[in-house]
This record gives C-alpha cells, sequence and structure tokens, in this order.
C-alpha cells in the first residue's frame, strides 16, 4: 500500500506505533505493516516519530515537484549497507554483459507496446491495416535485438520501435488525444502533460523498489550516467510505459478531462495539471496498479511486477563473478 498526499494541510504523526494521518476533516491510523511508500505531492507536515517509524519498517518517503519528479527520498539506513552487491552492480554495469539484460527491458517494452497498438486497432477498425503493418515490424524489431551486441545498436532499435509505436498512437487517435506527437519534457497540450505526470510517479515507484531490493538507482545499465539523475530507474521504466500509456489513452477517448483539469503555465506555455487533474489522475493510476496481469503464468498487481523486476536483477548479480 502506498500512500498519496496531494491536498494542503495534511499532518502526518505517530499514535501508539502508527502512522496517524489527519487535516482538518479527518484522522485516519495507517500501521506501518501495510505501506510500501509514502508519496507528498504537496506541502505537509511530517514529524520526526513519523520519519523515523518509516526508517524502521523500512518505508521510503518521498517528496515531488509540481511535475511529479521526486526532488527529496529519506529511507533506512540498511538499504546503504548491502555493499557486495552494489560493489557488483558496479561492475556489471562498465561489462558488456549488462546488455542482456537491457534487451530484455526493451523487449518489455515493445510487448507492450505491441499489446496497446492491438487495444487501438480494436478500437479504431479503419486503421487496422497500417496497425498490422506497424505490428510486424515491432515484432521483427523484437526478433533482431537478440542479435545487437552494443549498446548504440540497442539504443537505435529502441527509438526505432518508439517512432513508429506512436506514430500509430497518433495517427489512429490524434483526434481524440490533443496531441500530434510526444513531448517528453514541457508538454503544449493536456495529452502529454498527464502522460509525463504519469511516468513521473512512476519512477518514483521504480525508484523506491530498487532502493528496497538494496540497488544503487543511480547506477544505470542503458541511460546515460548523469548527475542526480537515477539511470538505473530510467531503465527499469521502460517496460512498464506502456501502461501507463493505455491508461492515459482511455482516460482521453471517454473525454474524462475537461478544462478544470489543467492549465497552461504562463511563463513556459507547458500544460499543467490543476489540484483537481492531479486527484482526478492520480486516483484511477493508483487503481491502475492495483490491477492483476499475469507474470510466469501467475496473476499478481501491476505494482508488485515492479518488484518481480528488480528482485530478477538482483538475483543476477548476486551470482556475477567479481574480477
Amino acid at each position: 500500500m502506498h500512500i498519496f498526499i496531494d491536498t494542503y494541510g495534511v499532518w502526518i504523526d505517530v499514535d501508539e506505533e502508527q502512522f496517524q494521518i489527519r487535516n482538518a476533516e479527518q484522522s485516519r491510523k495507517i500501521s506501518p505493516y501495510k505501506l510500501s511508500g509514502i508519496h507528498l505531492y504537496k506541502p505537509c507536515s511530517i514529524t520526526t516519530p513519523a520519519l523515523l517509524l518509516a526508517a524502521a519498517h523500512e518505508i521510503p518517503v518521498l517528496i515531488y515537484d509540481n511535475t511529479s519528479r521526486v526532488q527529496v527520498w529519506t529511507w533506512s539506513h540498511k538499504y546503504g549497507s548491502i555493499a557486495d552487491l552494489r560493489v557488483r552492480q558496479a561492475f556489471y554495469s562498465h561489462s558488456d554483459d549488462k546488455n542482456g539484460w537491457i534487451k530484455h527491458l526493451i523487449s518489455m517494452k515493445i510487448d507492450g507496446q505491441r499489446s496497446n497498438l492491438a487495444w487501438i486497432k480494436n478500437r479504431v477498425p479503419r486503421k487496422s491495416a497500417v496497425i498490422e503493418l506497424a505490428d510486424t515490424q515491432l515484432r521483427t524489431f523484437a526478433t533482431s535485438l537478440a542479435d545487437k551486441q552494443d549498446g548504440q545498436g540497442i539504443r537505435s532499435m529502441e527509438a526505432l520501435s518508439a517512432k513508429i509505436y506512436w506514430d500509430q498512437v497518433f495517427d489512429a487517435l490524434g483526434d481524440r488525444l490533443d496531441a500530434d506527437k510526444r513531448y517528453k519534457r514541457g508538454a503544449e497540450d493536456a495529452f502529454n502533460g498527464a502522460l509525463n505526470y504519469c511516468y513521473g510517479m512512476m519512477y518514483g515507484w521504480v525508484e523506491s523498489s530498487l532502493l528496497m531490493k538494496g540497488l544503487d538507482p543511480y547506477m544505470g545499465l542503458h541511460h546515460v550516467h548523469r548527475y542526480d539523475k537515477p539511470a538505473l530507474a530510467f531503465d527499469h521504466i521502460e517496460p512498464f510505459r506502456p501502461w501507463a500509456d493505455k491508461y492515459v489513452m482511455q482516460l482521453f477517448l471517454k473525454s474524462f478531462f475537461t478544462e478544470d483539469h489543467f492549465m497552461e503555465d504562463g511563463t513556459t506555455g507547458a500544460y499543467l495539471l490543476t489540484s483537481l487533474g492531479k486527484k482526478t489522475l492520480i486516483t484511477g493510476f493508483l487503481a491502475m496498479m492495483e490491477e492483476r496481469s499475469y507474470l510466469n503464468g501467475q496473476r499478481i498487481k501491476r505494482r508488485d511486477h515492479i518488484h518481480h523486476l528488480s528482485t530478477a536483477l538482483v538475483t543476477i548479480l548476486k551470482k556475477y563473478p567479481l574480477p
């Protein structure tokens, strides 16, 4: 269970070894054994005992900016005590062996993109022929990916698959999405603004999972290392992006968003979510992450897929020979 605080005036304290979360209207107690993360999107008050209780139970506390990017972390000191694992991660990240794991991540992402295109084809039959052609191309890319032996080749294949995927999304649904291309930064439309916000939330979940498994989220395998950027979280979010894509597309196809959900930044011109927009998006996003889907023959919650991926990398690293 994750707690998301997106309203002003919330107070988080401890009472009888439980988190007490209250505002002017109501109060609620939550056992630390039920929590996996505390996410703060609006200014609030959190006491030192609450932070200590979170650390004792290895519950990360994340503070976000208005674009849903994590700006501050607090976590248990235990996460930093797994020295052997992080040493192996360092050597693995500088070896060619990592390419096998990277290809696994990108293959999962392409599978998700193909699934989304199949979903779109059922809703826009007139685009069936071109979508089927794009699916064939993505399937070919996924097969060819196995033969790539260097990072540049893998990145090129990923970029090509992304272009084909998004071209089809906007060609088939563009009239309902108020957009005609992807904007990773400074979204100039509501669709990209909502999608980027969902990606931001997912970054927090992925980064939290990596920390809980003892991995260093800043030591990436695929994305370029940059100061103060969680490169490994950027790597591990890739297989799960199609979930956010489909979720946001569904909202726009149902005309769920209105002008009250967005506002335009007067300085940058970027589209930002209002408090109502964030509440709408976050509520649905959390429900989506609680849905069950198959992984290795078992139906598990989507959020648990993230932990399984982190665990799989830990398993590889524990067996990785040190020089």
